[in-house]
């Protein structure tokens, strides 16, 4: 588990909680709590259960690698053959998560999807030593980025991804992101980590998209829980906001 102090969109400061076992805490106005690994025993004011996939980074390289599908084995080695190259940036600085965001915010739009990234918080994951940006290039340019949170030694998590909105090769692009997702399995693996976390998992029973490549990498599923234990003037609003989304 881990914590820290961030601010949300309202500019309100809350307490991030990461990865709860039911440590104790020190309880503020504004808790949120993120891949809990317990059902809180208090009152929330806002509750999800969440899936997350685990590759088992304890396992020898052999082994790792052969838990991948075939087809996304012979893509990685693809991308190898092609020179992809692994860039890793374990010191992220202010002006590294100003040009990440700017470089999401393009592929989101592209993308359709909403844009959620707020550079204050990264920051402040970045300057607790939490955060890590992995790029795979060719031919000199960017073509995908993760960004990931660090979990102690246990695990590290895929907190987002995004590729370049102008490298318009898709087969090269999809060599590029499976062959950068396993060269971060193997450096997490390296550096001691135990798990390699996808960040969470849309659908489990019939996997399709995102969920379908996800889970070609093989690993375990495994059940979680996203929540807060607000009050307050904020804690009206995210009730608000709750309960105005599931009417939609």
């Amino acid at each position: 588990m881990f914590s820290v102090i961030t601010k949300n969109t309202f500019y309100y400061t809350r307490q991030e909680v990461w990865f709860w076992k039911g440590e104790e805490i020190k309880r503020s106005n504004n808790n949120m709590f993120y891949m809990s690994f317990i059902r809180p025993n208090f009152k929330t004011n806002y509750f999800k259960e969440v899936t997350t996939l685990l590759i088992d980074l304890k396992q020898d390289k052999e082994s790792l690698f052969n838990g991948i599908k075939p087809n996304f084995r012979n893509e990685i080695r693809r991308a190898e053959s092609i020179s992809c190259r692994h860039l890793i940036n374990e010191t992220p600085n202010e002006k590294d998560i100003k040009e990440l965001i700017k470089n999401y915010s393009r592929f989101a739009g592209k993308s359709g999807l909403e844009e959620d990234l707020s550079p204050e918080r990264l920051n402040v994951y970045a300057k607790n030593h939490l955060l890590i940006v992995t790029e795979v290039l060719y031919e000199g340019k960017g073509i995908a980025t993760h960004v990931y949170i660090l979990h102690g030694q246990n695990s590290t998590a895929l907190l987002l991804s995004y590729y370049n909105v102008d490298f318009n090769d898709n087969a090269i692009r999809g060599y590029a992101n499976k062959f950068l997702h396993w060269k971060d399995m193997e450096h997490f693996k390296e550096k001691g980590f135990a798990f390699y976390d996808f960040g969470g998992i849309d659908t489990v029973d019939t996997p399709e998209g995102i969920a379908k490549f996800k889970q070609s990498f093989g690993g375990k599923l495994v059940n979680g829980y996203n929540f807060s234990a607000v009050s307050g003037l904020y804690g009206f609003l995210k009730s608000l906001r709750t309960s105005i989304i599931k009417t939609r």
